[in-house]
């Protein structure tokens, strides 16, 4: 869960299918450290805006937990570390049976420079992943 506007949409999708088959389900943030996303950055910045970051996700998480927490039985984390690999070990340390994520809809450079966390998962996931596709794909008006 990235809080973008197509992992809102990966998340209805997956409550959807928890609902119907009875199903628990964890909603995963990955939480990337400032200092990798922004490596010139002062050591006591990085610490305060990581931690004020952290803390925005948590809440995020918590206020669709307690929005959606009586359709199924809702949990949340917030995990620190880049978001392919960190959701690829916490699906198997939690012996997840389905990863659901949303794709921005990126094509050809966009997603050759920007990268896609989805493919990345796709590819090397051990388990079933869904892609729930944007419900406005890049380069379309939402």
């Amino acid at each position: 869960m990235d809080f973008s506007e197509p992992s809102e949409h990966a998340v209805e999708r997956a409550l959807a299918l928890a609902q119907s088959l009875g199903a628990k389900l964890t909603l995963l943030h990955a939480h990337t450290a400032i200092t990798e996303q922004f490596p010139d950055i002062t050591a006591a910045n990085a610490a305060a805006l990581d931690s004020e970051s952290r803390a925005v996700a948590t809440r995020k998480l918590e206020a669709l937990v307690a929005k959606h927490g009586g359709r199924v039985e809702l949990s949340q984390a917030v995990v620190n570390g880049p978001p392919y690999p960190t959701l690829l070990e916490e699906a198997q340390w939690r012996e997840a049976d389905l990863i659901v994520l949303g794709t921005h809809g990126r094509s050809g450079l966009d997603r050759l420079m920007l990268g896609s966390v989805a493919e990345r998962v796709l590819r090397h996931a051990s388990l079933p992943v869904l892609i729930v596709p944007s419900p406005h794909p890049a380069g379309t008006p939402s």
